[in-house]
């Protein structure tokens, strides 16, 4: 997987999330409070501000430019991925 397919990615569900923010949060309204649409776009306005950075990056790259430790669920449970970031 390279930075292309995440940059690509993250455009695709911004652009749904743009579309959708006012359903989304009367939504999330009827199960807590409302926010969580405006969490998710900052993050993705967070990524897409480092497009070209991703963009030329690959998997293992993206993961250390996070910063933190990767994790994935494991059934019910969160674990370390396997990639070592």
């Amino acid at each position: 997987m390279n930075g292309k397919l995440i940059v690509d990615s993250c455009d695709a569900v911004y652009a749904a999330l743009m579309e959708h923010t006012e359903e989304i949060a009367q939504l999330d309204q009827q199960i807590g409070d409302g926010d969580h649409i405006y969490n998710l776009m900052r993050g993705l306005e967070a990524l897409r501000a480092m497009h070209a950075q991703l963009a030329a990056a690959e998997l293992v790259r993206l993961c250390s430019l996070r910063r933190v430790s990767c994790w994935r669920l494991s059934g019910d449970r969160p674990v370390r991925c396997g990639l070592r970031c």
